[in-house]
């Protein structure tokens, strides 16, 4: 009986000895590798995906402060220098004035990152009739001259009686890059606002003329300056500014 304990020990010896061996071995063998674990929805989206971006961004100068980031709040009436009329405007924007404060300038950077400059000029008084003869004129401009006139209209806010006149120049316009490098030609590009208001029986006539306007930029900034220039009320009808602003004067 000794002689099968012996020999059933020296068996279990071996098979120990067997499987130890086995584990060792496979511990050496190369091991395939894990795969990552798939990104989940919020990981998949990286901030340099233009599908999801995550910063916000800039006007076209690389400013944030630029028109095109601002919210509706970021615009203020400016009282446009000595007329009784107010425009919303952002609150960078400021009334200039040259030559003992004869000429006057609205202006500030436009969503493209190039300067507007609007001359302010008070044209004198008209009456009545002579205010129907120039309606007359604006609109028989606009017929005979339809492949330059852009727009000729004839609108009211208020009391106000507002004639709005684009058009296309012949002046050609060379331009260049922020880094000299020469762009297509364009031409000037014609905006004056006359806005009528009452005094009296008669209207003080006030200018609001573009300087120095291209075409190129009023393709860039069009609805821009559109919102500001339809924003024209007198005085009186100017909205409060919004908390904590103050309200421009020049």
């Amino acid at each position: 009986m000794s002689c099968c304990v012996a020999h059933r020990s020296f068996t279990a010896i071996v098979i120990v000895i067997a499987a130890v061996s086995f584990v060792i071995a496979t511990s050496g063998c190369e091991r395939s590798p894990v795969p990552s674990p798939a990104p989940t929805d919020a990981s998949a989206a990286s901030s340099t995906d233009p599908a999801n971006p995550t910063v916000q961004p800039l006007g076209p100068s690389g400013d944030s402060n630029s028109p095109t980031t601002q919210s509706p709040a970021a615009f203020a009436p400016i009282r446009l220098s000595y007329f009784p009329l107010t425009v919303e405007a952002p609150r960078n924007w400021q009334i200039k004035s040259f030559v003992n404060g004869d000429v006057v300038f609205l202006q500030g950077p436009a969503p493209s990152g190039e300067e507007v400059q609007i001359q302010l000029s008070h044209r004198g008084r008209v009456t009545a009739e002579q205010l129907i003869l120039r309606q007359n004129a604006t609109t028989r401009e606009a017929a005979e001259h339809s492949e330059s006139v852009k727009l000729a209209e004839v609108r009211t806010s208020g009391p106000l009686t507002i004639f709005d006149q684009q058009s296309l120049g012949k002046e050609i316009v060379s331009l260049t890059d922020s880094r000299g490098n020469a762009l297509p030609d364009t031409v000037n590009y014609r905006w004056t606002i006359h806005v009528f208001a009452p005094r009296e029986s008669d209207f003080d006539d006030f200018e609001l003329n573009f300087v120095g306007l291209t075409a190129d930029q009023f393709k860039k900034d069009s609805q821009f300056l559109k919102r500001v220039m339809s924003s024209i009320k007198t005085v009186d009808e100017a909205p409060a500014p919004p908390p904590g602003v103050e309200r421009r004067r020049n």
